[in-house]
């Protein structure tokens, strides 16, 4: 990636740069989720949810599809997800 893109690379470099600048993290902080909870969420959506048949597309990262939606709306999700 370095060698191909270097341009674009250095671009999302200083983006980030800047960000952390603006926004640093404070050193004591606690994670919005802990580790495991996002992955027991979609697990409970599995079985709380079953009427919606949802079907589990990814695990890492969660992401799931149900009969509800949209050709469109699948194939763009599952391409969020391949990325």
């Amino acid at each position: 990636m370095l060698v191909n893109c270097n341009h674009t690379c250095a671009k999302v470099g200083l983006g980030k740069r800047q960000y952390n600048a603006r926004c640093p993290i404070p050193p004591n902080r606690t994670a919005a989720l802990p580790p495991g909870v996002l992955h027991r969420t979609f697990d409970r959506a599995m079985t709380d949810f079953a009427d919606l048949k949802p079907e589990r597309i990814s695990v890492d990262p969660p992401a799931l599809f149900h009969s509800q939606s949209s050709r469109i709306e699948a194939s763009f999700a599952a391409g969020c997800v391949s990325r």
